[in-house]
């Protein structure tokens, strides 16, 4: 398996050089219309949560290879509640009767992206788990690139709404960065399963074929970004922003550091959390109440209950939490004055 994932690793080198991404990269042109595909988007994103709760997962199974799966598919699922979410503050939110909708939906402008979700569901239905892998470990590595540049798209249309976009942004990169699939012990035994060289020549071509795919799917994407009229930002607005932001200053002094200690906080780590779909709200009660009685931090907890893998909170706090915590006391900063 060691040769398949490298075989990956040297195609996501050349994916990343895809036109689309230089065209998400480009930070001259408006931030929301380089997000403009998001709507001819959404078979995918709504599919991807089913083939993970229908076909990339089986339970019961005993299988070692069948339970990686099945825990990467429970973190992978609902990430269609984010996009929808990120469609409405993108004032994509259209108010359609339900046969136009359907309409949109099942129309040319959304049909590659119909296609992109049928041909992984024909190439990971019934498959064996190692199958299933091969596909799975092919598509994280085209969202490696796709979420690291929609998160600096959003992060520049955060700047200027100051919404956050959960879908494209930061939130959706980190947690994906993370997945137990990265784990260290997980890739170690991933990489010393052992292939004939039958099936490892079919992982090759499964492996080609998702990098095509996604290749063909991002053409589109591109074409239908380009061609939409978005109504631009107006220049001289992003100016003003920019010039109202506070100029950079030490973040604790005697003055003002009671004075922002109210409000530099952010959210905490157990609403990103539960947001993300990695705890439920009564599982996030339990874990404060625990929290409470041993003075544990929440991350220990939900790590030693095996709720959360603590490579996913560390990435997290690294990632989203404290970034966000530091922009808060800057904004808290510029009121203090």
């Amino acid at each position: 398996m060691k040769s398949v994932l490298e075989r990956i690793a040297k195609r996501q080198q050349t994916f990343a050089q895809h036109p689309f991404f230089e065209f998400l990269r480009n930070s001259q042109l408006d931030p929301r219309q380089r997000l403009a595909f998001a709507p001819c988007f959404a078979p995918f994103t709504m599919g991807f949560g089913e083939l993970n709760r229908l076909v990339f997962r089986e339970e019961p199974s005993t299988d070692p290879i069948q339970l990686i799966i099945n825990q990467h598919s429970r973190e992978d699922d609902s990430h269609w509640i984010w996009f929808l979410e990120d469609l409405a503050k993108l004032e994509w939110d259209t108010v359609l009767n339900l046969t136009d909708a359907l309409k949109f939906l099942w129309s040319d402008a959304t049909q590659s992206s119909r296609h992109m979700i049928y041909e992984l569901y024909r190439l990971t239905y019934k498959a064996s788990p190692i199958q299933k892998l091969v596909v799975i470990e092919a598509v994280e590595s085209t969202a490696d690139i796709f979420l690291a540049a929609t998160a600096q798209v959003a992060r520049e249309l955060q700047a200027i709404t100051n919404r956050e976009y959960r879908y494209f942004g930061n939130l959706h990169f980190a947690i994906d960065s993370s997945h137990s699939l990265g784990l260290s012990e997980t890739e170690e035994f991933i990489e010393t399963l052992q292939l004939s060289d039958e099936a490892r020549e079919a992982a090759y071509e499964q492996v080609e074929h998702v990098f095509q795919l996604f290749t063909d799917f991002f053409e589109v994407m591109l074409t239908v970004a380009q061609a939409s009229e978005v109504k631009s930002f107006m220049s001289a607005d992003i100016n003003a922003l920019k010039q109202l932001s506070p100029r950079p200053r030490p973040l604790f002094t005697a003055a003002n550091e009671k004075a922002i200690a109210p409000n530099s906080s952010g959210k905490r780590l157990g609403t990103y959390l539960v947001e993300a779909g990695l705890l439920t709200a009564e599982q996030l009660e339990r874990a404060l109440d625990e929290q409470e009685k041993t003075a544990k931090r929440l991350g220990e907890v939900v790590s030693d209950r095996g709720w959360v893998n603590q490579q996913t909170i560390e990435y997290l706090m690294e990632k989203v939490i404290m970034p966000e915590r530091e922009q808060s006391l800057e904004r808290s900063l510029s009121l203090v004055g």
